[in-house]
């Protein structure tokens, strides 16, 4: 919980069981899942950024 009003939870994997790519294409952008208020916020935003600045 990081207020009264916000509530946060995560999952995390190390990537194992999946192919890891090659080269430039190694480094993989951050991938979330993210609701407020029950809608799907799939790209993100500022609630995503405040948590993941942590």
């Amino acid at each position: 919980v990081v207020n009264d009003r916000w509530e946060v939870a995560l999952g995390l994997t190390d990537g194992s069981g999946f192919q890891q790519a090659k080269g430039p294409a190694a480094i993989q952008p951050l991938k979330q899942v993210s609701f407020v208020n029950s809608i799907n916020t799939s790209r993100g935003g500022t609630h995503v950024s405040y948590i993941t600045d942590q």
